[in-house]
Formats: C-alpha cells, sequence, structure tokens
C-alpha cells in the first residue's frame, strides 16, 4: 500500500505519524529501561556498524532532563523515517514477510542513533560553552557594578577626596579621575582612554576596596 501510494499523500502521513509514534515510545521505554543500547548493539553489529556508547554524564543529562531525551529521539525517528521511506519503501529494500514495518523502523533508528547522538553531544558542549561565557560576563558586570564607587565620590568635597584618590594605585587613580571628569563615562569608556584593559582596572579597584573601601561595618 505504502508503495502504491509512493510515499506520499493522505496515505503516507497516516503510517507516518503512527510509526513515528510507536518508534517514539520504543526508544523512550527502552532506554528508561536500561535496554536501549543492549538492544541497538544487537542490531548495529549484525549490520557491521560501531557500537554505540553513552558516557555517565550522557546517561545522567538524559534520564534527568526529558526535554534534552526527546529532543534527541526526535531527531533519530525523524532521520530514520526519512531513510526508511526513501530506501526501504521506495527504494524497496523492506519484503512482506519479514519483519512488521514499525519493527523495522526501530531497527532504522538503533542504525541512526550513532550519528544522532554525535550532533547531540556537540549541540550540548556548544550550549554549556555558551552559557559559561554567559555566565562569566554577567559576572564580571557584576562585579564592576558592585566595586563601582565613583558615582558615589561626585558629591564628596575636595578636601576629602584627594586624600582618598592618593590611596588608588596610579592606573585607578587616572580611571577616577577621566570618569570624575565625564559625566556617564563607565570603566571601559576609562580604560580606552588610558590604553590599559578593562581588567586592569577592576583588580585593582577590587583590591583597593577591600584594603580601603570598608572604613566600618556596612559603610563603603
Amino acid at each position: 500500500m505504502l508503495r502504491g501510494c509512493g510515499a506520499s499523500g493522505p496515505g503516507w502521513d497516516g503510517v507516518a505519524e503512527h510509526l513515528a509514534r510507536y518508534a517514539l515510545a520504543t526508544l523512550h521505554q527502552q532506554f528508561l529501561r536500561h535496554t536501549l543500547v543492549t538492544e541497538a548493539n544487537v542490531h548495529r553489529r549484525r549490520a557491521g556498524l560501531h557500537p554505540l556508547w553513552l558516557t555517565p554524564e550522557d546517561g545522567e543529562m538524559l534520564r534527568t532532563d526529558g526535554a534534552q531525551r526527546t529532543e534527541l529521539f526526535d531527531a533519530t525517528v525523524a532521520h530514520a523515517l526519512a531513510r526508511f521511506k526513501r530506501h526501504d519503501v521506495v527504494g524497496g529494500r523492506w519484503r512482506p514477510g519479514g519483519r512488521a514495518v514499525p519493527g523495522y523502523l526501530v531497527t532504522r533508528c538503533y542504525f541512526v542513533l550513532g550519528e544522532q547522538l554525535t550532533a547531540w553531544r556537540r549541540g550540548r558542549d556548544r550550549a554549556a560553552l555558551t552559557l559559561a561565557a554567559e555566565v562569566q560576563k554577567a559576572r564580571e558586570q557584576a562585579r564592576l557594578t558592585e566595586v563601582d564607587l565613583v558615582d558615589a565620590l561626585r558629591d564628596q568635597p575636595t578636601g576629602r577626596l584627594d586624600p582618598l584618590l592618593r590611596t588608588m594605585p596610579d592606573t585607578l587613580r587616572a580611571a577616577v579621575d577621566h570618569r570624575l571628569a565625564h559625566d556617564g563615562a563607565g570603566w571601559a569608556d576609562a580604560a580606552r582612554a588610558l590604553q590599559v584593559s578593562p581588567k586592569v582596572i577592576e583588580n585593582q579597584l577590587y583590591r583597593w576596596k577591600r584594603r580601603y573601601g570598608r572604613r566600618s561595618k556596612g559603610e563603603s
């Protein structure tokens, strides 16, 4: 029937949805019962494919994060279904009298799962690197905000401000002077004006605050 309709149209759409649901349910159940890798490797060895492997990190993430597991298995079934249609139905590899079509598709999923695991790991690693970069950026911005005392110094009388500035390292003092002289200027602007790395100013400011910034409990 599938070959007769050219694996297209309403006839194919209905069967494809049924097959996808069956394959997805099978993969999820086998994974949660800890039999997926074993079952997949039986068929992969028969086909001459490399065995699957899951690192402890892979297994823990897929067990505890249902969204990650769904993403991996959805991609696996989608690719397996496309290959089943192209090679097995239209290409004629599947023969009546052999495995039932749903089971045949699940075997296709075992073959596809290896490359989808690799793609999933790469995507996970990229996401982790992106998140780490965002966290580091937010952390650095938070530190700069936390130790930013220039706004509080703007209204200080000269007699109190000058002695305080003299306790600072030269680069930090020059950066503070730049910000005091230019309303709206931030640490990054001061760093550009002084041709130094913002990290230099941040580190000097952090150390200075720890050393001189706290005159009494709760006072900066």
